[in-house]
């Protein structure tokens, strides 16, 4: 008897283990959108992680608020760790996606880039109001 108690116990955190290995890395949408003091709608690449992948991946993906038909960015966030970094990138009066960190930073724009980190239980809207350079 007591030897399938220890079976059932081991089974049970063997199920318990898979279970949780299964669920994965947590994923939230969040919606995205950046304005001025002045209210007005501004253009801005959105970046969510550090690195030259997660740039590429923002610019393959056109990850843009208020350009073209995009106004508000809707984008599914994978959360590998507890907190992301989020850089929003205001485009230039030409309105060209820059294609990487050092472009943008070459660009002229009337605003300043942002940073911010978000977690997992922050907000589904995230409103960046862009400061002026």
């Amino acid at each position: 008897m007591g030897n399938f108690k220890i079976q059932k116990a081991a089974l049970a955190a063997v199920v318990c283990f898979g279970l949780t290995a299964c669920e994965g890395i947590p994923m939230k949408t969040f919606e995205f959108d950046a304005i001025d003091l002045d209210e007005e709608k501004r253009a801005a690449l959105i970046v969510v992680g550090d690195g030259g992948e997660s740039w590429s991946t923002a610019t393959s993906k056109q990850q843009v608020v208020n350009h073209g038909d995009v106004e508000t960015l809707r984008l599914e966030v994978p959360f590998q760790s507890r907190e992301i970094t989020v850089h929003v990138w205001p485009l230039g009066e030409s309105g060209d996606v820059p294609r990487s960190p050092g472009e943008a930073r070459n660009m002229v724009s009337d605003y300043k880039k942002q940073t911010r980190q978000l977690r997992l239980n922050d907000p589904a809207r995230q409103l960046f109001i862009l400061d002026p350079k």
